[in-house]
C-alpha cells in the first residue's frame, strides 16, 4: 500500500473453534482501519472463549456438615474495545474492535437503532455491546425448590473485586449433588446455569486439617472408646465363664 494509505479490514473475520473474535489489535489498542499507515505495523487477532453462559465452582467438593467456603467464577467477558467514538449530547456511537457499531444514550424514539430496542439498557453501549458483569443472585445445591424457595441454598454469597463470588455450603448428605446458579446481567434474569456438580464428602473422607480435621479426630476418638468398651465387656464375660467352670 502507498505511504499514508489505509489498511483494509480483513473480510470475513477469522474464525477459531470454541472462541469468539474480539477484533484486530495493535498491542493493547483496538486498531482503527480509517487511520493512515505511515510505517510497518503488526496486527493481532484477539479472542474470548465461546462459553459466556456458564459459571464455575471451586472447589467442587466439601464436607457433608456444610460450612465450607467456595468461589463462583462468572462466565468469560468479551474483550471488545472501541477503535472510534463519536459522543453527542443525547446519544453516542462507537465502532468496536469486532467491527460492529455500538450506541448508547437517549432512545425514546428508537434512535439507537437496536434490535430489539430493549436488548441492553440505553445507558450502556449495545450493538446496532458490552454487557455488564454477571451478578450471582443465588446457588441451590440440589435444585429442589418448594414454592420457589431452595431447600439447600448456599449462604453468605458475596462478590470479590476480581469478579468471582464467594459463598458457604449448606449441610447435605454425602455424595455428588447438582448445583444451580441463578444470575443476572444488566439487571435482566439469565437462564439458570445447571452445568456444575459439587461433591459432599463423608467424615471419613475429610483431611486432618482445620475444622474438618477436628471432626475426623472426634469421630476416631469415639470409635476408639467404643472399641475399648467392647473389649472390656468381652474380658468380663470371659472371666465370668471361667469362674463358673
Amino acid at each position: 500500500m502507498p505511504d499514508g494509505g489505509q489498511a483494509s479490514r480483513p473480510s470475513p473475520d477469522p474464525s477459531r473453534g470454541g472462541y469468539l473474535f474480539d477484533g484486530w489489535f495493535q498491542g493493547d489498542i483496538a486498531y482503527d482501519f480509517t487511520q493512515p499507515v505511515t510505517s510497518s505495523i503488526t496486527l493481532t487477532a484477539r479472542w474470548t472463549k465461546a462459553d459466556t453462559q456458564h459459571w464455575a465452582i471451586s472447589p467442587t467438593q466439601g464436607p457433608a456438615a456444610g460450612g465450607a467456603k467456595f468461589t463462583l467464577t462468572p462466565p468469560a467477558q468479551r474483550g471488545i474495545k472501541f477503535s472510534q467514538a463519536s459522543l453527542g449530547y443525547m446519544h453516542s456511537a462507537a465502532i468496536g474492535s469486532d467491527g460492529n457499531l455500538y450506541t448508547w444514550g437517549y432512545n425514546g424514539e428508537g434512535q439507537l437503532g437496536r434490535e430489539p430496542a430493549e436488548a441492553w439498557p440505553a445507558s450502556r453501549p449495545g450493538p446496532v455491546g458490552f454487557p455488564g458483569k454477571p451478578q450471582a443472585t443465588s446457588i441451590c445445591f440440589d435444585q429442589t425448590r418448594w414454592r420457589g424457595v431452595c431447600s439447600a441454598a448456599g449462604k453468605n454469597l458475596a462478590p470479590n473485586p476480581d469478579g468471582t463470588w464467594n459463598a458457604t455450603t449448606p449441610a447435605y448428605t454425602p455424595g455428588p449433588v447438582p448445583a444451580a446458579i441463578d444470575w443476572t446481567q444488566d439487571g435482566r434474569q439469565q437462564q439458570t446455569d445447571t452445568s456444575n456438580t459439587y461433591r459432599y464428602l463423608s467424615i471419613a473422607s475429610l483431611p486432618l486439617t482445620g475444622g474438618n480435621g477436628m471432626l475426623l479426630l472426634l469421630a476416631t476418638g469415639l470409635l476408639a472408646a467404643g472399641a475399648a468398651a467392647a473389649a472390656k465387656n468381652r474380658r468380663q464375660q470371659t472371666q465370668t465363664n471361667t469362674s463358673h467352670e
